[in-house]
């Protein structure tokens, strides 16, 4: 049987739980193999040795997400997270991992899937930081021009803003960043995860 391996944070954690009440392995071709663990920067991500993949495995990768500000900057209170001091991780040190990234990836023989950075820390009016929204849009744009340049069949980035959108069309998340705050519960994660796994899964079933 093929394996689905996932690789990420919080994200990946709640995706993969969604995921396994989807998928039935004799159906859909797929064992759930997540690897995520909660709170882990793109430096502590789990990844599955390249000799136990096979070339009919789909791996999953939700990579960067705690890389985006520095350390310090976010504070948990009262349930929300909250981005109170805006220092953002410099655009050469988040393009060195997006070089890791690549290097990584292409070590694997079979289909990987890379998510874009789900937005974040939009929280309430006392952490409004100018340039915040265009800095993670800014990001995601290169992550996907770096890998469309690589021209690689095998590696694809998977566009956020259409996973989390439940509407028809699935365009208002792109729309309105307003709209997309709204899908969150904590200013991070995400109130429906069972939305966003479907999503994915129509992307990558073979």
């Amino acid at each position: 049987m093929n394996t689905l391996w996932i690789v990420g944070s919080s994200h990946g954690v709640r995706i993969g739980e969604e995921l396994k009440k989807i998928v039935i392995p004799a159906a859909d071709a797929f064992e759930i193999k997540n690897l995520s663990k909660q709170g882990s920067r793109y430096e502590q991500l789990n990844w599955p040795n390249p000799d136990q993949v096979s070339v009919n495995d789909v791996s999953l990768v939700i990579p960067f997400g705690n890389n985006l500000v520095k350390r310090g900057s976010v504070k948990r209170e009262n349930g929300i997270w909250h981005l109170t001091d805006y220092q953002p991780e410099s655009e050469t040190r988040l393009q060195t991992l997006a070089e890791q990234l690549e290097g990584k990836c292409t070590k694997y023989t079979c289909k990987v899937f890379i998510v874009s950075n789900f937005y974040r820390l939009f929280c309430c009016n006392l952490h409004i930081h100018p340039g915040w929204l265009f800095f993670q849009k800014k990001f995601n744009i290169s992550l996907e021009n770096r890998f469309k340049r690589l021209n690689n069949p095998n590696i694809c980035v998977l566009d956020h803003r259409y996973l989390v959108d439940s509407t028809s069309g699935g365009k208002q998340a792109k729309r309105s960043v307003q709209y997309y705050i709204s899908l969150q519960y904590d200013s991070v994660h995400f109130r429906d995860y069972h939305c966003i796994a479907n999503s994915i899964l129509m992307e990558i079933a073979p």
